[in-house]
């Protein structure tokens, strides 16, 4: 089955679940990064042939993972806190779409966590071993279920939702209030470059908050 099909599985109400404490951000979002692509998906041939119209996440088999299955790993240095939540959020992936994700040391394309700088991650599959940053929340970090679950979800195929080649049928840029350097993160996708499945959804991980990139 397509990676992509499983949006249509996910009913995902709120990013930082009630019970969690919401992220600190008074020293930055670490998921806003201006070197990376709409601040925390790295660029890789993957985002590029997603980019030039090549292929689309749901078309190209490179980018997917095989049967379904996601196998991870997680390097020494990561903190358990991390590696809970990491563990938290693959099992609701795992409830809520046909994808399961395999915890392994052997030598194989996978997915290894690290307690890098920022929260970050490659688009789909790249067919060798490949980095997912959570950086440890001190105080600002990525130690949050839906910040997780946010970039297992670029991993495993997804872009994001705010940039939909529909966007602007459903959300204003107000791009006056946008850091001028960042405002490339907004660009809309063209249909070439996405194809979607079901309606935009304003409660979607995959959304920026609303004052993303901002001036200050």
């Amino acid at each position: 089955m397509k990676v992509i099909f499983v949006i249509s599985l996910l009913s995902l109400a709120s990013a930082y679940p009630a019970e969690e404490e919401e992220p600190n951000f008074e020293n930055g979002d670490p998921m806003l990064r201006e070197d990376l692509f709409e601040g925390d998906i790295v660029i890789d041939d993957n985002l590029l042939s997603l980019l030039e119209g090549r292929s689309g996440a749901d078309s190209n088999p490179k980018i997917l993972w095989p049967k379904g299955v996601v196998p991870y790993s997680f390097a020494p240095q990561l903190g358990q806190k991390t590696r809970n939540l990491f563990h938290k959020a693959v099992a609701h992936i795992q409830n809520k779409t046909c994808l399961q994700f395999r915890e392994t040391s052997a030598p194989t394309a996978r997915i290894v966590v690290y307690p890098g700088k920022g929260c970050n991650s490659n688009i789909g599959r790249t067919g060798r071993t490949q980095t997912l940053n959570l950086q440890p929340n001190n105080p600002s970090g990525c130690e949050f279920f839906g910040t997780i679950v946010h970039e297992i979800l670029h991993a495993v195929g997804f872009l994001h939702e705010h940039t939909r080649s529909d966007r602007d049928s459903y959300v204003r840029i107000n791009w006056n209030n946008i850091k001028q350097k960042a405002q490339h993160n907004f660009r809309k996708r063209t249909p070439s470059q996405n194809h979607l499945y079901g309606g935009f959804d304003y409660y979607s991980l995959m959304m920026y908050t609303e004052y993303a990139f901002r001036n200050r």
